[in-house]
């Protein structure tokens, strides 16, 4: 990876400074292991064993932005019969 260092001492990459927040995004299907290839870039890059309030890097999962299902939504739920790719079903607050 070509870098060099800038007036203020940090490493840039690419025209990015080491210091410049990034984001990668992980899609794909049920199953399909996205979890996985978000553990290994963890891994990789040093993360994955570190205590959480010490990270630097972290996995947001759309798991994390569900509705709190209601008792009849469970039932559902349960039979395989609640949609959840339905955009009702997430917690729009969290993802603006």
């Amino acid at each position: 990876m070509a870098f060099h260092v800038n007036s203020n001492g940090v490493k840039v990459y690419n025209g990015f400074d080491a210091k410049s927040p990034f984001l990668i995004g992980v899609a794909g299907g049920t199953a399909s292991g996205k979890s996985t290839v978000c553990q290994k870039i963890m891994e990789k890059v040093g993360e994955y064993s570190a205590e959480h309030q010490q990270r630097q890097v972290i996995c947001i999962s759309q798991d994390s932005f569900y509705k709190e299902l209601t008792p009849e939504e469970k039932k559902k739920a349960a039979k395989g019969k609640y949609n959840f790719d339905h955009p009702g079903t997430l917690i729009k607050v969290y993802l603006y």
